[in-house]
């Protein structure tokens, strides 16, 4: 017994002595069980629910694309061929009728199984199977029925020929119409796809609102009018209120909100304005093939009243002739549907292989130390940060008057610029990081979010990504996309320029090569430093500075400004979300609206 112990002893308090030491390191047990409980998220942790690769890749019909190339109409190039060599390679092995029958009719109707309205067999027995084969050169001819029209198809053309009208010429009396299989099953399938996402979207808001997005941004040609307000659809209503508009009652139109309480230039301005009504489906002329309207508000109606289209939306007939024709707007959603979800699809493998290797490095830097001191310990658990996160551990080398100051600078940010943000399921480390090559890690799986105490700089950077992951994989929804697609092709610029005077920036592999950066979580994190130093213009240790910036860190006008709206909204309505420290939930109606 120590000469102190034995002086407690002689004045009686030995007893309580011993009751509060083991009362302290019961709370200190306690403390580091909090440790343990977040990272046993590990085994519990679902993977990210709004897009689950398994899943999708099976909705995408096992397609494998290559990564997306970086202007709008290669990328839609490279979906609509990858998609149309999948139909061409499977149609291709159709030798003989039997297998017609047996495999590539039954490939067809599941390719297409949620497009209604439309029948698919053998020709053989058909009058024209016999004219389509002399035109075609293939053996095997399908017929196509929509409403009570016919479209010969064959398998495998050998021999060039129009999507058009056939006849011999000694019977010009007698026509037949003829389709290329990959033109006639991509518009199938194409119809089938928009079904499957709105049929999916009555259960997952998150596809609901991508499906919004997408459709506001081709409806633009809807948004030059003013809207008829007399028996107008809900749906269509709240289309119009979801895109700006306002009812009017003076001049009993839908506008949009710009126009909306200017001063009229007459006293007659009911009739002032040209007002649209929801318009009929195009007329049987060649000369109305160009209205765009019905296609779009087809569209409109698909995602907000939930009408699916049918495989007769394809047709337009004239006096003399049908034509089977995916209409502009349908090709346009079609294609800008795929794009978003195949590039979140792309954007998580790349996460998955960055969080494997996070998992694999040595010394994880997840994992809380064994044997810390009790004065270290101490501080952990008496830490202010404990306010904001649900553990705080410091590497016993850790200077914590250091971690004082920064403790003081994030209490200020955080009440700023954070709202006073709190997640108590995620664990804040402060260690050494040489090994891991970074000055700071973010375990998405496991919330855990890990700052070397040498370069507190790499803070703020950290805290979006924890941000990002736990809000509910904010990089990977619709409204953030816009901002990823202009920093991606801004990057890629930046890395081409570089490669012309012999510089490169970035590798096409390895762990810092350019798909690192490409990857939208990472967008997401270096948006919110930009957001930070260059448009609120924040001075902070915690926080590098903009001239310390690379090529990462694009200044270019389109992007600050979409930072601005975005990064902006979001903050402020972190002053609503509440997050749930055992369940994991979060409770905010989070939608940012995109402009």
């Amino acid at each position: 017994m120590s000469e102190f112990t034995e002086l407690l002893s002689l004045v009686g308090l030995v007893d309580f002595f011993d009751e509060l030491t083991d009362e302290n390191e019961l709370n200190r047990t306690n403390y580091l069980q909090e440790g343990k409980r977040i990272l046993s998220l590990a085994r519990v942790k679902e993977k990210r629910n709004l897009f689950k690769t398994d899943s999708l890749t099976v909705r995408l019909c096992n397609l494998k694309f290559p990564f997306l190339a970086n202007h709008e109409y290669q990328i839609y190039l490279q979906i609509e061929h990858a998609i149309k060599k999948l139909i061409k390679k499977r149609l291709k092995t159709v030798h003989s009728e039997e297998c017609l029958i047996k495999e590539g009719i039954p490939f067809i109707l599941s390719f297409s199984k949620d497009c209604p309205g439309f029948r698919i067999y053998p020709a053989e027995e058909l009058s024209g199977s016999t004219l389509a084969k002399d035109v075609s050169g293939s053996k095997n001819i399908m017929a196509l029925t929509i409403e009570e029209e016919t479209f010969y198809v064959p398998c495998t053309s050998h021999k060039r020929f129009q999507n058009d009208d056939y006849h011999y010429k000694c019977n010009p009396n007698f026509r037949i119409h003829m389709l290329h299989a990959d033109t006639a099953f991509f518009a199938l399938w194409g119809i089938s796809w928009l079904n499957q996402l709105r049929k999916e979207a009555l259960g997952d808001t998150m596809v609901f609102e991508a499906l919004k997005y997408i459709l506001r941004n081709i409806s633009g040609c809807l948004m030059k009018k003013r809207w008829d307000g007399d028996n107008l659809p809900e749906w269509f209503a709240a289309f119009l209120a979801d895109n700006s508009y306002i009812f009017d009652n003076k001049t009993n139109c839908y506008t949009l909100s710009a126009d909306h309480g200017q001063s009229p230039k007459s006293e007659n301005t009911k009739t002032a304005y040209h007002s649209e009504i929801i318009p009929e489906p195009p007329a049987e002329s060649p000369a109305q093939l160009s209205d765009f309207i019905p296609d779009i508000i087809n569209l409109v109606s698909l995602v907000y009243n939930g009408n699916l289209i049918s495989a007769k939306d394809l047709l337009r007939k004239t006096d003399s002739r049908v034509y089977f024709y995916l209409p502009y707007h349908y090709e346009k959603f079609i294609l800008s549907s795929l794009q978003y979800f195949i590039s979140n699809v792309q954007d998580i493998k790349e996460e998955e292989k960055h969080r494997k290797e996070l998992d694999g490095m040595v010394a994880r830097a997840y994992m809380t130390k064994r044997n810390i001191p009790q004065h270290v310990l101490k501080e952990m658990q008496c830490s202010e940060l404990n306010k904001y996160f649900g553990f705080i551990e410091f590497d016993e080398e850790v200077d914590l008057k250091s971690v004082d100051l920064v403790t003081k600078e994030f209490q200020k940010l955080n009440h700023q610029i954070f709202h006073d943000f709190k997640n108590h399921n995620v664990a804040l480390r402060f260690r050494k990081l040489g090994r891991h090559h970074a000055s700071g890690l973010y375990y998405p799986s496991i919330n855990t979010m890990v700052v070397d105490f040498r370069h507190p700089d790499s803070f703020i950077h950290e805290y979006f990504h924890m941000l990002d992951d736990t809000l509910g994989d904010l990089s990977l929804q619709c409204t953030f996309d816009k901002i990823a697609l202009r920093y991606q092709k801004l990057l890629r610029n930046a890395v081409e320029e570089e490669k012309k005077t012999g510089m490169v920036l970035l590798s096409a592999r390895g762990k810092y090569g350019i798909n690192y950066y490409l990857r939208k979580c990472e967008i997401f994190a270096r948006c919110g430093e930009i957001y930070l130093f260059r448009i609120l213009h924040i001075v902070s240790s915690l926080l590098k500075p903009e001239e310390t910036k690379s090529f990462a860190y694009p200044d270019d006008d389109t992007l600050n400004s979409l930072i601005h709206h975005y990064y902006s909204s979001l903050l402020d309505q972190l002053k609503d979300i509440k997050i749930d420290k055992r369940k994991e939930h979060y409770e905010t109606a989070l939608h940012i609206a995109a402009q």
